[in-house]
């Protein structure tokens, strides 16, 4: 079981017509790792010298803005197949340009 505080939330709403409506938030705290980074103009952590950069507090969560085109959600989900999406706490991850995510309950079921 992990002790990860996980920070990231997905919220599905539907509304009264019918539209489907994703969204991911960060809540954490000033100093967390997704809000962190160098001043240096660092775009990649394997920069050269990124490791050795200053690391600070960025005033927000840097992985989210990734989500932020909610209709895309959807289509970047890695879990299984047949899982319904549905609000809850996920983990979030990019890769070269790539961005996906999965419901962080899952990776701790898993182990």
């Amino acid at each position: 079981m992990s002790t990860t505080t996980n920070y990231h939330h997905l919220t599905v709403t539907i509304s009264p017509l019918g539209d489907v409506h994703w969204s991911i938030d960060c809540n954490a705290p000033q100093g967390t790792a997704c809000r962190v980074w160098c001043d240096e103009g660092c775009e990649h952590p394997f920069d050269r010298g990124h490791q050795s950069h200053t690391m600070k507090d960025q005033g927000g969560c840097l992985i989210t803005p990734f989500f932020e085109d909610g209709s895309m959600i959807p289509a970047t989900f890695t879990g299984p197949e047949e899982q319904p999406l549905r609000s809850g706490p996920v983990n979030l991850f990019i890769s070269d340009g790539e961005e996906s995510w999965e419901y962080a309950e899952e990776e701790e079921n898993d182990r």
